[in-house]
């Protein structure tokens, strides 16, 4: 259901322009006005007229009370009804008379019919007391005609109405042009206010006289700012070099009270709001002009970056698409720009990371992701390597849009697979020495336990016999790890990823490697609760998991008993993988020589290579190797990755 509310519209009056206003309540006062003089003329002239009536009857009646008082006290009634016309025609104005007793009660009546009509009540305009002997007798009320004071009345208020209409069309016909002079200014600064909202900072401004200080002040001080400055008046411009007030605006403006030019200025609301214009219109043009010249810095600035730009609206609606994003893409900016969204672009799983906190400040909200290597599509389909990095925009905390940076990495993906294989060329050179004499100790120690197992053979030794057999498998078994270690480092990666449990990961490295059937070692494994996916590949991992193992092994051997503990849990975003052992650990120059490759702590026992292998397999997931070792206490080989972006299904 659709609440529709009504907006209740404005009153008649809100509607009207300001004069038509004025001049609307300026005709009400003057028809109250009417009405009022109209009204008090008509009921003054009744009156008067009344009055004078009244007068001339008490005057008229006056010589006939003392009769008309003897007749009723003689209570003939017959005669008191026969006076009563004579009484009547006494004066024109009469209409009635009524005799009455002293209490009240009607004696007598007699009207004027031709002077009443029908229905017509008068009530009684005079009462006469009627006195016989110094008691009275009774009382006479007379009724007047009023017909004459009403015609009087009207006439005189016909006359008043006619006087005051003349006179309120020329009072009202003057008051219209001198309102519409008076606010033809308000008219004006309306209309400058529309043009200056429209767009139009420089209006015409036909009102108001401009005060000029050079003038008034007779100032030839051409280097003033306000000298010949016909849109700003000097109080409003800072360093002016006006004698006497100091040059900046504030303390000037206040001293500037006591100014000649000031005080003439201030006298005319009009100049003042005029002279206010022109400085709102300066102020304005000045300052669209510093956005207009930002505006095309920053146009000019992400055209011309060297980083490829996609910026997009709050629905991912592509906005910005700079040189370098057309270059590479391969579209034109108008089919992109207002059309496309940016998952036309880069992968969609990237949605996720851009909600990434970046920054933690308190008035400020900065989500997305650093530079990473990724792809964005062209236009032909093809996925271009870039090193891309996303940011989502906030504006008082709702999302505004999204920008993506990005590098073509193809021309530094070749460079840096050159220089990759020329280090591992190089390495390889310079292990060549190292290699053999490593090949050449193992073949003397294959030639000894060929030397040991043939002497056996022939003396019928068993015993001799076992330990040259033993001599042999342990350095074709030395042999075999070199050969594997050497194609693991010289091999060109092809890894396929996917979503690993790593308990699952380091269960099967264990069992494979055969470290659980070792009775002289203890190995224990420590993971968190509900560890996070890891992404991997598969084969690669486990034989850089199965390395750092061996080694660990390895710098037990010399101990009739040891311990190594496994542990996996997560830190943040990033996973880790760390082996403990308790061996006769390794001093830091140690520890910078193995990093640097070629270099075994295991002697003739071993050629370097399976800790390179190691770093190599951590660089291609994007992780980090971490040694941490201590003399005579043991060493720590911690290998930390990125987490999985998504809980999918993990793989044991």
């Amino acid at each position: 259901m659709v609440n529709l509310t009504v907006r209740p519209s404005l009153p008649f009056f809100s509607k009207l322009l300001i004069e038509s206003k004025i001049l609307l309540l300026l005709l009400g006062g003057m028809l109250l006005l009417g009405v009022v003089v109209v009204a008090s003329v008509y009921l003054t002239t009744q009156r008067t007229i009344l009055a004078g009536q009244i007068t001339r009857a008490e005057t008229l009646l006056s010589d006939h009370v003392a009769e008309l008082g003897s007749v009723v006290a003689s209570s003939d009634q017959r005669r008191l009804e026969s006076h009563l016309p004579h009484l009547l025609n006494v004066g024109e104005d009469i209409v009635t008379l009524q005799v009455t007793d002293p209490q009240g009660k009607t004696l007598a009546r007699i009207s004027v019919a031709e002077k009443m009509t029908p229905s017509e009540t008068i009530e009684p305009d005079i009462s006469l007391p009627l006195w016989h002997d110094g008691s009275q007798t009774g009382l006479l009320q007379v009724g007047l005609d009023r017909r004459p004071g009403s015609r009087a009345a009207r006439s005189a208020a016909l006359t008043a109405l006619g006087m005051m209409v003349i006179s309120g069309l020329i009072f009202f016909g003057i008051a219209r042009i001198l309102v519409r002079r008076t606010v033809r200014p308000l008219k004006d600064l309306v209309e400058i206010a529309d043009e200056i909202s429209g767009g139009n900072l420089n209006p015409r401004f036909n009102f108001g006289v401009h005060v000029n200080c050079w003038e008034i002040m007779d100032c030839g001080r051409i280097d003033c700012r306000a000298y010949h400055n016909y849109t700003q008046q000097c109080w409003y411009i800072d360093g002016t070099p006006c004698d006497g007030f100091e040059p900046n605006f504030p303390q000037k403006l206040a001293r500037c009270r006591d100014c000649r030019v000031y005080q003439t200025h201030r006298g005319d609301e009009i100049v003042q709001l005029a002279d206010s214009f022109r400085h709102l219109t300066d102020v304005l043009r000045s300052s669209r002009k510093d956005l207009v010249d930002s505006d095309d810095f920053q146009k000019r600035l992400i055209e011309n970056s060297f980083d490829g730009i996609i910026a997009t609206d709050g629905e991912g609606i592509v906005t910005i698409y700079n040189r370098l994003a057309k270059k590479l893409i391969g579209l034109p900016g108008d089919e992109v720009i207002g059309h496309l969204h940016w998952e036309k672009f880069f992968p969609s799983n990237l949605k996720p990371t851009l909600d990434i906190p970046l920054s933690y400040e308190p008035n400020r909200r900065l989500r997305g992701f650093a530079p990473k290597d990724s792809a964005i599509m062209a236009a032909d389909g093809d996925l271009i390597d870039v090193r891309l990095s996303g940011i989502s925009l906030y504006d008082r905390g709702m999302h505004i849009g999204k920008v993506f940076f990005f590098q073509d990495l193809r021309e530094l993906n070749t460079l840096r697979e050159s220089l990759h294989q020329s280090v591992r060329m190089a390495v390889a050179g310079q292990a060549a020495a190292g290699i053999s004499h490593s090949i050449k100790n193992i073949l003397d120690g294959f030639n000894g336990g060929v030397y040991v197992y043939k002497a056996g053979k022939r003396g019928n030794d068993e015993v001799k016999m076992d330990l040259g057999w033993d001599m042999i498998e342990r350095n074709v078994a030395i042999i075999s790890n070199l050969v594997t270690d050497l194609l693991n480092f010289a091999r060109k990666p092809t890894p396929e990823y996917a979503e690993f449990d790593p308990r699952g990961v380091v269960k099967t490295v264990i069992t494979d490697t055969g470290l659980n059937l070792n009775t002289q070692i203890n190995i224990s494994v420590e993971h968190e609760d509900s560890p996070h996916p890891v992404v991997l590949d598969y084969h690669s991992f486990h034989q850089c998991l199965t390395n750092l193992l061996i080694n660990a092994r390895d710098a037990l051997s010399d101990k009739e008993s040891g311990h190594i503990t496994i542990s996996t849990g997560q830190i943040d975003d990033r996973v880790y993988f760390s082996v403990l052992d308790d061996g006769e650990g390794m001093s830091a120059d140690t520890i910078a020589r193995i990093r640097q490759g070629m270099y075994s702590t295991k002697g003739s026992k071993g050629t370097g290579l399976g800790l390179q292998v190691v770093q190599k397999i951590v660089a291609e997931h994007q992780g980090e190797l971490i040694i941490t070792s201590t003399e005579g206490q043991g060493s720590t080989f911690r290998i930390e990755l990125p987490a999985a972006v998504s809980d999918l299904t993990m793989i044991d």
